[in-house]
């Protein structure tokens, strides 16, 4: 019980300082760049006006995509650029705070939070340009609205998760902190991001690939209103990105006290 009523206030002591820091570092954040809350946009239409271009020489055979493909394309960029901003947010939160980390007492999930307050307001910036760019061709239904906002969620639990387990190990590890990075930069091309997946092994590749059925559960919902062929296997990601998100918090807690004993001894 008394372990029960400490997590508890712990948990409650953390939300009220995350979000303390979070209301005054957002603002200042942005209101350096002239541009602001667009250059969370920017790197979409950056990478989605490329690959169109590349379509239409030739270069990408992206096979049948029903959507138009430019706007294939920024579901699918937008949905991994949110999984992977997410990967990314544990360690990134407690790297930047190894100056502090070791010298002050406080709840440490606080600054985990704060970096999920930041990518959850890049995400919702997405999700309304995505809506925007969808009710330009034409399409935008309520339903399709809904499934949508549904992916980029899951897409949010799905990278936190696996963010969560990794952080603590990418601490200590460096090689695995790199094997990472080589991911984020590459594994975009071993998604649906750019292409409807084809029949062989590399297409068989992008079907199983958890992210790729979000990405389809996405265009389906923004097509037809509804994502019935992929619901089953939807369904499945969302349980196990909960349950990664889930154990990833208790791994944080169990293995804060060894990152910070790591750090205090002059290692990473």
């Amino acid at each position: 019980m008394f372990i029960q009523t400490g997590l508890i206030r712990n948990a409650r002591e953390a939300i009220v300082l995350s979000l303390q820091i979070f209301s005054r570092t957002i603002g200042a954040k942005y209101r350096k760049s002239f541009l602001g809350y667009f250059w969370m946009i920017v790197p979409v239409v950056v990478i989605a006006g490329g690959v169109s271009v590349a379509k239409l020489a030739g270069t990408i055979n992206p096979g049948a995509t029903g959507l138009p493909y430019t706007l294939f394309v920024f579901i699918g960029v937008v949905i991994w650029m949110i999984f992977v901003e997410l990967l990314d947010v544990p360690y990134q939160a407690f790297d930047n705070a190894r100056s502090y980390l070791t010298r002050v007492n406080f709840p440490r999930e606080a600054i985990v939070l704060v970096q999920v307050y930041e990518a959850l307001v890049g995400a919702a910036a997405r999700y309304l340009f995505l809506c925007a760019v969808i009710a330009a061709y034409g399409i935008l239904s309520f339903g399709g609205a809904l499934i949508l906002l549904a992916s980029i969620v899951t897409s949010v639990l799905m990278g936190l998760g696996v963010g969560m387990l990794l952080a603590p190990f990418m601490i200590l590890f460096e090689d695995l902190r790199n094997t990472v990075r080589l991911f984020v930069a590459y594994g975009i091309f071993v998604s649906a991001a750019f292409y409807a997946p084809h029949s062989g092994v590399f297409g068989r590749v992008i079907q199983i690939n958890p992210i790729s059925i979000v990405m389809a559960a996405a265009r389906e919902g923004v097509e037809t209103g509804d994502m019935t062929s992929v619901a089953p296997a939807f369904l499945a990601v969302v349980l196990v990105s909960i349950l990664l998100v889930v154990v990833g918090t208790i791994l944080i807690r169990i293995a804060l006290p060894i990152v910070v004993e790591r750090m205090l001894i002059g290692g990473r």
